[in-house]
């Protein structure tokens, strides 16, 4: 190593060429020895990781396969995934030993939760060397052919981790776990590529419950020198599509807003620690007191319930349990419990979501999703429950997730739009390339490594209980839609019988009052008379921004807005709120919205959303603009010597500029603003008649940021 030029103190080393090959993990170490032959040699003692290390990579190749090698047209046809869609994901790398890898994933299930196995894993240009893996899941856990995994990070070299639009989670993760976007067989679902969960999961963050952050990736495993084998499709880096999953540990509650107190994972009637809060308790007597409380012969009643369990959030909770059907709760596993050491209350957290979307998945049938809450808060949904009051807030909840967000075209929408995160627009995409990495590989049906009934060969796209559904990809967005419906508005069991009661008020009516081209400073909203069996008791009102792909506000690189993520709600106003105008600031010009109102009787029971009056927010005209917004604050009437006489502006609107071009003053002063002249939201301008600009800012001590008009 060497001195560089630019500064003595940082010294730099040259690595020759024909060490950094493509695929290449180069490890390195630095020692540093001063005049006095004192040493020292980094990384530190301490560091989990004893080396530095760099991974040599270019980008990912194309790749070619067929669905079924060998077999006739079209399932043998082979067919390339374009280099470009094989990089449209990010690319997660594991480098392990062959042996490790197969041991981990198939052979060796002697080592329960233990990270049992070590490599490196790279993403996003930063290598995490020496980290430990293991099969992630429950029983199934080394069932499936193409199982999960599970990374446990080394202290203090976090994994910054991204989600689904590429956007940088603030809080890093200690660990990583991934979903093999692989449904069981025996369900008759595969194909859906992990859409089930990561739009399960989407729906919890849409309704406010905290929830994993999850991203499609593709994962590579490079255990062997070829990185493809033109001989074999079922061998080389490529391992597939997968779901990156966000763990519910002290880092999550970071991330979502949770206070750092205790999270357990239950399972089997008690919960194991994933975080012990500072104020504790540490022997998780906190836990022991809750199912103390709840599972004795009295229960909690209505006031204990409302002090101990965060029921907003299990309403919306359970509320999303039924619309996918999530029913893989009912042995009392696969959610969390997270206790505020503040409030002292518990919120339950979702986990795995993989089984749902349907009547058949685990615990089938319409009705279930049985956890510790639904009998003992919501009597089952029974029509005698135990607390009315609870039940009656429960279906103003359903109702409200029904009216914005469990519908046709928002829901629709949202599972389009990540079926498009997960297909891409290329011709072939790298869910193909999964299909055929998996679909019969031969692992998949060898009965020593694998559970036939959940692996097995040939089950993508068989949805045989659909026979009017496409055996593609977009026929397994068609069943997510049709059950979306079918949850809506089933007679039998639905989201319409659990919210209904014939006593709440009738559904208002709302009106646009304001000008035609719904300018953003007049959004003006009316509501009908009201009509119901009890009086009124409030009036809500509410905006919610949506968008279309064909809408010109669409950002394919963010995440969509949705109607219930509302960008203004009133809150509760009394009886006499009989119209309202959208207050200045909130609405974006160009955007699409929607807005709506509700009604609330005296016993506490909501109506239904109004229908909704859609709008594309207009710009103000600028006359009413300039009117309303241009503010004169301040007149230099008597300058000093040197003529520093000025005029000082003001557009006093949050978000919209005001364009100034063509104004002139009518009496007083000389001066026409140019084409052009503008002034944007919250900012200061000054007309000037100094033509010594520089000493005009300097007397006035005004910076460059000031916008300058004349002389």
């Amino acid at each position: 190593m060497a001195p560089t030029r630019e500064d003595p103190l940082v010294y730099s080393a040259g690595i020759p060429a024909e060490v950094n090959q493509h695929r290449r993990l180069v490890r390195y170490r630095i020692r540093s020895i001063d005049r006095l032959g004192a040493a020292v040699r980094v990384p530190y003692p301490d560091d989990p990781c004893p080396n530095f290390a760099w991974f040599c990579f270019g980008a990912v190749p194309a790749w070619t396969g067929a669905v079924r090698p060998g077999a006739v047209a079209p399932f043998g046809t082979p067919f390339t995934v374009e280099a470009p869609e094989m990089n449209r994901l990010p690319v997660y790398h594991l480098l392990a030993r062959r042996a490790d890898v197969e041991a981990s994933t198939w052979r060796d299930r002697s080592h329960g939760d233990s990270y049992f196995w070590t490599g490196t894993l790279v993403h996003d240009g930063r290598v995490h060397d020496h980290i430990r893996f293991r099969p992630r899941g429950g029983v199934w856990r080394c069932a499936m052919g193409k199982n999960l995994w599970r990374f446990d990070l080394d202290r203090g070299h976090d994994f910054e981790a991204r989600d689904a639009w590429g956007r940088r989670i603030g809080t890093p993760w200690t660990k990583l776990n991934l979903g093999a976007c692989i449904q069981q067989g025996d369900y008759l679902h595969r194909g859906e590529q992990g859409m089930l969960e990561s739009v399960g999961f989407r729906l919890f963050q849409l309704i406010g419950v905290p929830v994993s952050h999850t991203a499609f990736v593709q994962f590579r495993v490079i255990d062997d020198a070829l990185e493809t084998d033109p001989a074999d499709q079922f061998g080389g880096d490529f391992w597939g599509l997968y779901l990156a999953v966000e763990q519910l540990d002290r880092r999550f509650l970071q991330e979502h807003g949770l206070a750092d107190g205790n999270l357990y994972k239950m399972e089997g009637g008690t919960g194991e620690p994933n975080n012990i809060g500072p104020l504790g308790p540490a022997d998780s007597s906190d836990l022991a007191g809750f199912l103390g409380e709840y599972s004795s012969g009295t229960g909690l009643t209505e006031t204990g319930w409302r002090s101990r369990l965060d029921l907003d959030r299990y309403y919306s909770y359970q509320a999303i349990v039924q619309a996918i059907h999530h029913y893989d709760i009912a042995d009392g596993k696969n959610y969390f419990y997270h206790r505020d050491p503040g409030t002292g209350r518990w919120t339950v957290l979702p986990w795995d979501l993989d089984l749902t979307w349907a009547d058949n998945m685990y615990r089938e049938g319409v009705k279930g999703g049985d956890e510790p809450f639904k009998s003992r808060v919501l009597s089952n949904f029974g029509s005698n429950p135990a607390f009315p009051a609870l039940n009656r807030d429960f279906r103003n909840c359903v109702r409200e997730i029904r009216d914005l967000l469990w519908y046709e075209d928002e829901a629709y929408r949202l599972i389009d739009e990540i079926a498009l995160r997960v297909r891409g627009t290329n011709l072939f995409s790298v869910i193909d390339a999964d299909r055929a990495r998996w679909g019969y590989n031969p692992i998949m049906s060898n009965g020593r490594l694998v559970d036939r009934s959940q692996a097995g060969q040939g089950l993508c796209y068989k949805f045989s209980p659909y026979p009017t559904v496409s055996k593609t990809f977009a026929g397994a967005a068609q069943l997510m839609k049709r059950y979306v419906t079918y949850r809506a508005s089933n007679r039998g069991f639905s989201f319409d019988t659990l919210s209904a009661d014939p006593a709440i008020p009738s559904r208002p009516v709302l009106f646009y009052t304001g000008p035609e081209d719904y300018p953003v400073q007049a959004i003006g909203l009316r509501r009908d008379g009201y009509s119901g069996s009890a009086p009124l008791r409030s009036v809500k009102w509410r905006v919610g921004e949506i968008t279309r792909t064909n809408h010109p506000a669409w950002q394919p690189d963010r995440p969509m807005p949705y109607e219930i993520e509302s960008v203004w709600e009133s809150g509760e106003l009394g009886p006499g709120s009989e119209t309202v105008t959208v207050p200045i600031g909130v609405l974006q010009v160009g955007r699409l919205y929607r807005a709506r109102v509700r009604v609330t009787d005296t016993e506490g029971r909501t109506s239904s959303w109004s229908a909704p009056v859609e709008f594309t927010a207009g710009a103000i005209p600028q006359a009413d603009a300039l009117r309303e917004f241009l503010r004169f604050t301040e007149v230099m009437y008597n300058p000093p010597p040197e003529g520093f006489e000025f005029l000082e502006l003001h557009n006093a609107h949050p978000t919209e500029e005001l364009a100034l071009g063509g104004l002139r003053f009518g009496d007083g002063i000389d001066y026409t603003f140019p084409h052009g002249s503008r002034l944007v939201p919250g900012a200061h301008g000054v007309v000037i008649r100094s033509t010594n600009t520089p000493a005009l800012l300097a007397h006035q001590r005004l910076d460059a940021s000031t916008f300058i008009f004349g002389p």
